[in-house]
């Protein structure tokens, strides 16, 4: 840092803030709030974030574990954020999700562990009972399958509770429950990609999103 300080400091907050959210990558904007107190200040003001474990993937599929402290890193992200976070984006999936990876988890070979499975309702409640819950507009989740293949997740129940005001919803790679789920009067854009639903759910899945346009 030169004598002069920071050059960032004669640079509005909110424009540091949009600066750091076109970033969004969690892990940039972590070395951009060491770099410089003005963008550590405007940090907090960041409206979108992306969460992106894939290399945590990896090394659960090499036998060396996962990730422990992803559920308490996106809880402190969507705790620190709160009201500014608009857009969150959560990926485990490192390319999984197709039908070979489903006749792949058919012969057995699935994770019993929960590290990585961010559809489940635990990690879901992690972030959406913050108060950037309440105001986020577009989410999306790409779950890792190995996780999340076998066992039902309640993400969809948790979001429409925790979050009302979601216009967009994408969620990747989970086994759906709609136990509890409410109506979203809100949401206007819903992506289920590579997703398992039981066929009795359909009809209140459908039910609760009465203003899709896609």
């Amino acid at each position: 840092m030169s004598g002069s300080g920071d050059p960032l400091d004669a640079l509005p907050a909110a424009v540091l803030a949009d600066v750091l959210g076109r970033v969004a990558d969690a892990g940039d904007i972590a070395a951009c709030r060491l770099a410089s107190r003005a963008l550590l200040a405007a940090s907090y003001l960041c409206p979108r974030v992306r969460l992106c474990t894939a290399d945590c993937a990896r090394r659960r599929r090499e036998g060396a574990g996962g990730s422990p402290a992803l559920r308490a890193t996106t809880a402190n992200l969507a705790s620190l954020l709160g009201p500014h976070l608009r857009p969150l984006s959560l990926d485990t999936a490192d390319g999984q999700g197709s039908p070979d990876d489903a006749m792949w988890v058919e012969e057995g070979e699935f994770d019993e562990a929960d590290d990585l499975h961010l559809t489940s309702g635990q990690a879901v409640a992690a972030w959406a009972a913050t108060s950037a819950g309440t105001v986020l507009r577009v989410l999306e989740i790409a779950d890792y399958w190995p996780q999340a293949c076998w066992r039902k997740a309640e993400a969809l129940p948790l979001i429409s509770h925790y979050c009302q005001n979601l216009i967009k919803l994408g969620l990747k790679n989970a086994w759906l429950s709609v136990e509890g789920l409410k109506k979203m009067s809100n949401l206007t854009h819903l992506m289920l990609e590579f997703i398992r639903l039981d066929d009795e759910d359909l009809n209140q899945l459908n039910g609760c999103f009465p203003c899709l346009h896609s």
